[in-house]
C-alpha cells in the first residue's frame, strides 16, 4: 500500500511538471517605450518612485482590475505603496496607468 501512495504520489508530481506554466499575458504588460513617456509624467506629478517601481505599481493596477478589483481600491493602494502628497494625485495616476497599460479597463476609471 506505502509503494502505490508512492508511485501516485510521483506520477502526480511528473504529470504537474510536465503541465505547461499558466499564461500570465493577459493582465501583465510588456515593457515597452511608452515606459519612459509614463515614467516622465507621473514623476511631472509628484511620484518620486524610480522608474522600475513605478512601472511596476501601474502593472499591479492593471493585475487588480484584471482580478475584478474595484478603482478605488486599487487607487488607495497606489496611495499607500507610494504616499504620494496630495493623496488625491493616485487617482490620476490610475487613469494614466490603465490608459498606458491597459486600456481594456478604461471604463472603470473616471478620467
Amino acid at each position: 500500500m506505502g509503494a502505490l501512495t508512492t508511485g501516485c504520489a510521483a506520477v502526480g508530481v511528473a504529470l504537474g511538471l510536465l503541465s505547461s506554466p499558466v499564461a500570465q499575458a493577459d493582465w501583465t504588460p510588456s515593457p515597452s517605450a511608452g515606459d519612459a513617456d509614463f515614467v516622465r509624467k507621473v514623476q511631472a506629478m509628484g511620484f518620486i518612485q524610480g522608474y522600475d517601481n513605478l512601472v511596476s505599481i501601474a502593472a499591479s493596477a492593471c493585475y487588480y482590475f484584471y482580478r475584478g478589483r474595484d478603482a478605488d481600491e486599487i487607487e488607495a493602494r497606489i496611495v499607500r505603496y507610494t504616499m504620494v502628497d496630495p493623496p488625491a494625485q493616485g487617482h490620476p495616476f490610475l487613469v494614466l496607468a490603465v490608459n498606458t497599460y491597459c486600456p481594456q479597463f478604461a471604463d472603470r476609471v473616471a478620467p
